[in-house]
């Protein structure tokens, strides 16, 4: 079976990719593989390829919320689709924030609550859910204090630019081929090809300063990714 295309507009359905990800699998309909398979083998390769291609993504994806400060809450809660933070500065003069490190907070102990302003840790809010801790605890509530610059978490193809969308289709046919442990050489190749053909489209310069991917000036201290 001859592999299939995969269209050329912006939205790719997922009934065109499913087909263009069993022509990989020279399986047309589901016989081996069900189609539940191969959507959760998709699952993980948005995952795979957005990792791999996250600087990129920068410029693609970036979203921007303000956060606001709570009162006797030593937190704030992320964004609920934030899956990667990319900066984090002070609303007030967009001046970045100071990360402190688990190994600083150690040597910090706990400072007295005030009204700020307050330095963050990454870490964990009530019931799993990711969050950040202040340093101090707030006495008083602030709305609007924070602003973050974030990557949505990668849920489906709509997140990723359409020339990811066929590698996004080799990686799951790459996890589904380790069912019946038969990872074609042909596949490897195929998938170096398009990430070859992929890097000129993806590294059009979008900045004055196209090989600067870096969310900071040069002026500022950096502490860490935000």
């Amino acid at each position: 079976m001859p592999c299939i295309n995969l269209p050329k507009e912006i939205n790719i359905t997922d009934p065109q990719w499913l087909e263009f990800t069993r022509s990989l699998l020279y399986e047309t309909t589901a016989k081996f593989w069900t189609d539940v398979e191969i959507l959760s083998y998709k699952a993980v390769a948005i995952t795979n390829v957005a990792a791999k291609y996250v600087q990129n993504l920068v410029i693609t994806n970036l979203t921007q919320e303000q956060l606001d400060v709570v009162a006797t809450v030593p937190y704030v809660l992320l964004p609920v689709d934030c899956w990667k933070i990319i900066r984090i500065e002070y609303a007030s003069d967009n001046s970045k924030v100071q990360l402190i490190t688990p190994a600083e907070r150690f040597k910090l102990g706990t400072p007295t609550p005030s009204d700020g302003p307050f330095s963050v840790m990454m870490g964990i809010g009530p019931l799993g859910v990711p969050a950040i801790t202040l340093q101090p605890t707030p006495t008083v509530s602030h709305t609007s204090y924070f602003n973050i610059w974030y990557l949505p978490e990668p849920t489906d193809l709509k997140f990723l630019p359409t020339p990811l969308h066929a590698l996004v289709a080799i990686e799951a046919v790459r996890l589904a081929k380790f069912k019946d442990e038969d990872v074609q050489r042909d596949l490897l190749d195929m998938q170096d090809r398009i990430e070859k053909d992929i890097l000129p489209f993806m590294a059009v310069a979008q900045y004055m300063e196209p090989d600067r991917m870096d969310a900071f000036d040069s002026e500022e201290n950096e502490f860490s990714d935000i």
